[in-house]
């Protein structure tokens, strides 16, 4: 729940992501906010939706 663009992946599925680690960020001209994993765990996919799975 932000103003601007939404934030684009930079992961794939497939890789690996820590806690803390960025996994979306948005454009340098643009506005808006990067999203970072909340857990450390295996990218599954990619979608506009959250699904967290531990």
């Amino acid at each position: 729940q932000h103003a601007g663009v939404p934030a684009e992946p930079i992961v794939a599925p497939g890789e690996r992501v820590r806690k803390g680690q960025k996994v979306a960020d948005v454009p340098a001209d643009k506005l808006g906010a990067p999203i970072h994993a909340p857990i450390d765990g295996v990218v599954v996919s990619i979608s506009p939706n959250i699904m967290i799975k531990r």
